[in-house]
């Protein structure tokens, strides 16, 4: 004999799926915007000439940052969208992990 499944039944099962999905979506956004609000807090030193930015932890290691002819300590938000993390800087933090 074959269930049959009623259709408040049917209906829990999709309510649950969209509830579970939309869960995640939510912890997906918060995490994203964590991570966003982490950056244009924390401080690095922009180099406007060559536009690129260096990490506060590295800045005295780095040749580029060195180099600079003028370094301005900064917050993420106060950066403009054009400017790149330096390369060096970027090797270093992979090397050294969060």
């Amino acid at each position: 004999m074959v269930q049959r499944y009623t259709f408040h039944y049917k209906i829990c099962i999709v309510w649950w799926y969209y509830l579970g999905r939309m869960v995640c979506q939510v912890i997906h956004g918060l995490l994203q915007l964590s991570q966003q609000y982490a950056f244009e807090c924390d401080t690095f030193y922009v180099d406007k000439n060559a536009r690129i930015y260096h990490l506060d932890i590295f800045v005295d290691d780095c040749d580029k940052a060195l180099n600079a002819e003028s370094l301005d300590k900064m917050k993420g938000y106060q950066m403009g969208k054009n400017i790149k993390i330096c390369e060096d800087c970027e090797d270093m933090l992979e090397d050294y992990g969060p």
